[in-house]
């Protein structure tokens, strides 16, 4: 469970502390060469995460802040370090902390429009409801309705259902067309102006 204190405010500052030997002497007992890489990698890999949140304006006289209530970038990097954070050694596995935090700022980069003060509607907005904290699920999310959208369509345009660009699905139409009729009502999303194309397409 994570303590009030880092749900509050997370603050990591340089040099790293020894704590990281204890870490990596857990992780490789008794293979010092290992050892040694691994700390060597944890210190390079804490390094690259202050550089990253100091671009982003993150870093304050040489500590790093992330408050889980702060901006989209402060808090992917408070939800990667207490992802990846050691208790038993009081440390983090910075290696896997910067990786996270570069896999979800690629796909906050991907899924964000930054020029709209706007809530998105349709699948951006849906994906970003779904997974309001993870950019890279959101990422995932918006692809799997992009290609269950295009799926649909193919579905219905080999039963003849799509003219124009547009598919037709008429409750009162033949079977197949009240078949995707009621799977669409079933999953329409109205609040997003659109539907869960996955499971629309699960459904017929």
């Amino acid at each position: 469970m994570i303590s009030l204190y880092f749900l509050w405010f997370l603050i990591i500052s340089q040099p790293v502390s020894a704590d990281i030997g204890s870490f990596c002497a857990n992780k490789w007992p008794n293979d010092y060469q290992m050892r040694e890489h691994c700390e060597k990698q944890q210190i390079e890999a804490n390094q690259e995460l202050f550089a990253i949140a100091e671009e982003k304006g993150l870093v304050s006289n040489g500590t790093l802040s992330t408050s889980a209530s702060g901006g989209d970038h402060e808090r992917i990097i408070n939800r990667c370090m207490n992802k990846w954070e050691q208790k038993r050694f009081q440390t983090y596995d910075f290696t896997m902390v910067t990786h996270c935090v570069k896999q979800q700022f690629d796909s906050y980069r991907s899924t964000v429009d930054s020029r709209s003060g706007d809530k998105p509607t349709g699948i951006k907005g849906y994906c970003a409801n779904k997974w309001p904290n993870d950019y890279q699920m959101r990422e995932h999310c918006e692809n799997q309705q992009i290609e269950a959208n295009q799926e649909l369509f193919a579905i219905a345009e080999e039963k003849g259902l799509v003219q124009n660009g547009h598919l037709s699905a008429s409750p009162s139409g033949n079977a197949t067309e009240k078949i995707i009729n009621r799977c669409m009502n079933k999953w329409e999303k109205k609040r997003f102006q659109t539907y869960d194309f996955t499971m629309v397409v699960y459904c017929i």
